[in-house]
């Protein structure tokens, strides 16, 4: 199984296979709070604001390249915890008017840590 398929099927075991969509090498997911705050703004149409995007390099094990989406004031405390699983974001893009930040990281290891890195970007 790829790791990109083990990383999905973990999303799905956090968020619901609704708010994890599978493909080839990418898994896009949506986190329930930030569903619920576009939601509540009556913004859902919006889905590249609340929606994350991970790129998984199936040969180096890591995400080449990916989009960790948390409401606005959950940004510092997600950047820590992603440094603590040792993915330091290259940059953060932090969307005002729809209260969600984009945390991008590259070359991230996650290789027999899926699970824990489905976790850490489901909470």
């Amino acid at each position: 199984m790829s790791l990109t398929s083990r990383l999905c099927r973990e999303l799905e075991k956090f968020l619901g296979a609704e708010l994890a969509k599978c493909r080839t090498d990418t898994v896009d997911y949506m986190r329930l709070d930030t569903y619920r705050l576009m939601k509540e703004m009556g913004k859902e149409r919006w889905k590249p604001y609340y929606e994350g995007s991970i790129w998984i390099n199936e040969s180096a094990g890591t995400v080449g390249a990916g989009d960790v989406v948390v409401p606005i004031e959950l940004t510092d405390e997600m950047v820590s915890k992603l440094e603590s699983f040792g993915c330091k974001p290259a940059y953060i893009h932090k969307h005002e008017e729809f209260k969600t930040s984009h945390i991008h990281l590259v070359d991230c290891p996650i290789r027999s840590r899926e699970s824990r890195f489905a976790e850490l970007v489901s909470e």
